[in-house]
């Protein structure tokens, strides 16, 4: 009964999705693998996030920044993480190939970079991202503190859009 009630529209759904996707490539794939490869992998590995990642001059991998980014990443939940990949990539999960396959808003392989910025004493210090690049810019913090305290904004605000300014 439901899906009579509905057969008309998912008829236009399939109709359009096969208009781009042809059925014989879809229907060798199961559900699970098919969402895997419109969506990406759901499980994100914080190590190999760090092994494909570049640095901006003048910061570098063993750079305290960066060892304290990489050590508060480590301790969130995956949900967190999610967040956080969001608001860096405009993704929340993984492409399937990992983050070696880590595409630019053109199709481009752009691999996950952080950049430093100075950190503004008595103004709001954010995190900020270029989604199009895969890029954030990483205020100089002065403590681990303060850039958990960033980090976890990102986390639990779950921005999704334009700049806070």
């Amino acid at each position: 009964f439901i899906l009579g009630s509905i057969a008309v529209f998912t008829n236009e759904i399939k109709k359009g999705m096969f208009s781009i996707l042809p059925k014989e490539i879809i229907t060798i794939f199961t559900a699970d693998e098919l969402e895997l490869l419109l969506n990406g992998r759901p499980f994100i590995d914080v190590d190999e996030w760090k092994e494909y990642t570049n640095y901006k001059p003048p910061i570098y991998p063993t750079h305290p920044l960066i060892e304290n980014f990489w050590e508060i990443l480590q301790n969130l939940s995956q949900k967190k993480l999610s967040n956080f990949l969001q608001f860096c990539t405009g993704s929340s999960r993984v492409p399937v190939g990992g983050f070696s396959e880590l595409e630019s808003n053109r199709g481009e392989i752009s691999r996950f970079t952080i950049e430093m910025v100075p950190y503004k004493q008595n103004q709001k210090n954010f995190i900020k991202a270029h989604t199009c690049f895969n890029r954030i810019e990483v205020p100089s913090f002065p403590t681990k503190e303060l850039l958990q305290e960033a980090i976890e904004f990102v986390c639990q605000c779950e921005i999704f859009g334009f700049g806070i300014d």
